[in-house]
């Protein structure tokens, strides 16, 4: 009512107005029972500093033990599973890496595939907004405790005792009062976590999931118990506000409260969809590798395949170094190579022979397509001589590239046409290893037909297999077995790549 008749008078002065509330505000603090601050002196009261201490023996051991914590990801798994029910708890743990593993051991790769996408939509079912509310509440609140927790009472404490040593329960502290000035900072930064921390929460549960996290006793019941209820009384009477009020001399002082709107569901989901794909991956990779060396020993034994001199996984180590992607085809190309060399001009060669000259066919049209595919396959292995001869220095196409490869690191227009030439290499090496598979297949379903209308007892498609078999110096079931099996090998090394 002064302040209305004040203003009405023209007598309003805020500098006046100001002291008057840092008056109240003193004999509220009064009131409180705090000692805690001289307004003639201008200094703060070891009272607070004992305070403080209070928090501090009480929570240093749990500043050690929680170091990391706030980073922590497996605490925010703690707090999400203990939201889960066992089933639920179950179903994570089958969604794990080493769980995968272990299921990939003896479950073929598509069905896994299948198992899993199904188990992580049952998974992430469980986080309905109900319950993704209770996991980012629970962990706000642990938040606002660790906090607590990691406050830097040493460093505030050290202004009232220099001498204060840090994590020594048995020192006796020799608090003296300090400028006020001093604290003020850490005085704001301290009321940025009390008033968000409510004392009616239930703190022995989130004591319970730090206990789990680290597995041992953060901080003694019996001082937790000391500290909630020194903490009800600042809350209640919002002493260490009024002091920076005063300290501040700014009646209007009130604290900014600390956010924690981190959403620990939505990451930890992201988390296991990323661990699931690169688990899946990894596996996938693991079998491909498998498959690929199984196929290589079945198809050259114990035998080099590397026959090619420049388009090979040695030349890539050059553009590596440049940035450059490099010849991409090199397994497989060698391997076609060694194939054309080591089984179709030799095992094969002895079938193909035998079918075609002394065979007497009913249907020329079929002896033709076995003639054609197989001399299509003959064709290639000049052809891939004369393709890695080209990337040779001593040929124009070979310069050129190295010339490109060599400024590529310096000189973006050079990088360009390295990228285009090499692409076209691949593309050209693509091309090679399609035709060699069309004619492969092709190959691989005429001689299917013919151990066909050989183990039938009227043939229909050679007419003189007796006297075939005669000239044969191997047997001829075992012949066609074995050719086929390498042709069905190359075709699905080849299909691993192209």
């Amino acid at each position: 009512m002064r302040k209305i008749a004040d203003l009405f008078m023209g007598n309003f002065n805020p500098q006046k107005e100001k002291k008057r509330m840092l008056k109240s505000v003193a004999r509220t603090l009064r009131k409180t029972g705090a000692k805690y601050y001289n307004t003639k002196t201008g200094k703060v009261e070891p009272g607070l500093a004992k305070v403080f201490y209070e928090f501090y023996m009480n929570l240093v051991s749990a500043q050690k033990i929680l170091k990391h914590a706030k980073s922590s990801k497996v605490l925010k798994t703690v707090v999400i599973e203990s939201v889960l029910n066992k089933d639920q708890l179950s179903l994570k743990e089958r969604l794990s890496e080493e769980s995968i593993l272990k299921r990939a051991q003896s479950t073929d790769y598509p069905h896994l595939v299948n198992e899993i996408k199904n188990e992580t939509k049952d998974f992430f079912a469980c986080f309905d907004i109900n319950r993704t509310r209770e996991v980012n509440e629970t962990y706000h609140s642990l938040a606002i405790l660790l906090n607590l927790i990691h406050f830097d009472y040493h460093y505030f404490l050290r202004k009232f005792d220099p001498h204060l040593p840090e994590g020594k329960p048995s020192y006796n502290p020799r608090f003296d009062s300090t400028n006020a000035e001093h604290v003020s900072e850490e005085l704001k930064v301290f009321l940025e976590i009390l008033p968000a921390f409510d004392p009616a929460e239930n703190w022995n549960g989130l004591w319970d999931m730090l206990r789990v996290y680290r597995n041992a006793e953060i901080v003694p019941k019996d001082g937790w118990r000391k500290l909630l209820a020194l903490i009800r009384k600042l809350r209640r009477t919002r002493e260490l506000e009024l002091l920076v009020q005063l300290v501040d001399e700014d009646p209007f002082y009130k604290p900014k409260l600390r956010s924690h709107a981190e959403n620990i569901v939505d990451e930890f989901l992201s988390r296991t969809r990323y661990q699931i794909d690169t688990t899946l991956q990894k596996i996938s990779k693991q079998q491909r590798t498998g498959k690929i060396q199984g196929l290589l020993k079945s198809l050259f034994g114990t035998g080099s395949y590397n026959r090619l001199i420049h388009y090979t996984e040695e030349s890539n180590d050059l553009f590596a170094k440049k940035g450059l992607g490099g010849y991409t085809l090199t397994l497989p190309l060698n391997c076609l190579h060694a194939f054309l060399k080591d089984i179709v001009q030799s095992d094969l060669r002895q079938l193909i022979e035998l079918l075609l000259i002394p065979a007497k066919w009913t249907d020329n049209n079929s002896s033709k397509l076995l003639s054609d595919s197989y001399h299509q396959l003959q064709d290639l292995s000049k052809e891939i001589d004369g393709f890695d001869a080209n990337l040779s220095e001593k040929n124009e196409e070979g310069r050129r590239l190295q010339s490109m490869v060599s400024r590529a690191d310096k000189n973006s227009q050079a990088q360009y046409m390295a990228r285009k030439s090499l692409k076209k290499i691949n593309d050209g090496a693509r091309n090679m290893l399609v035709r060699s598979c069309q004619s492969t297949i092709t190959l691989g379903k005429v001689l299917k037909q013919l151990y066909e209308d050989y183990k039938k007892p009227n043939a229909q498609m050679i007419l003189n297999w007796r006297e075939i078999a005669n000239r044969s110096k191997r047997d001829m079931r075992q012949l066609f077995v074995h050719n086929y099996q390498k042709l069905y090998n190359y075709v699905q090394l080849v299909k691993l790549y192209v």
